[in-house]
């Protein structure tokens, strides 16, 4: 049997942003970060949802060129236009933050790697801020 995707939106997220609470879950089997675009009490009512539902469908583009372009990034599983939730892969590894943080870390190299994959990032056409994918 499949499971759904469904938001554990009623679940404390291990993260949060200015736009998005990051939730663990596992479907499948298989662990999954499901983000969810939560709304913004100041805006319009419309106005929230609109741009919620444009960052999402902006963010699946985003994934999907990624992924066509072999840039390293999570890979989307799927989506829910109306909960505004995107599901995809969980990365293994340490948050450069993290990495950042320790004395050992070699900070040149690794805002080299960073430098890379944004320039690469960069040739695929993607423009933060502005949803635009060549």
């Amino acid at each position: 049997m499949t499971e759904e995707f469904v938001c554990p939106a009623s679940e404390e997220s291990f993260c949060q942003g200015a736009e998005a609470r990051l939730y663990l879950t596992t479907v499948n089997g298989n662990e999954v970060i499901c983000k969810e675009r939560f709304s913004k009490k100041y805006r319009v009512v419309e106005l929230d949802k609109h741009i919620r539902h444009t960052n999402v469908r902006n963010e699946v583009r985003a994934l999907k060129k990624c992924a066509q372009k072999n840039i390293p990034a999570p890979r989307l599983l799927s989506f829910d236009i109306d909960s505004c939730c995107v599901y995809m892969s969980k990365l293994t590894g340490i948050a450069v933050k993290n990495h950042l943080d320790k004395e050992f870390s070699s900070d040149e190299i690794i805002g080299m790697k960073i430098g890379a994959l944004v320039a690469a990032i960069h040739l695929a056409g993607f423009v933060h801020g502005y949803g635009f994918i060549k």
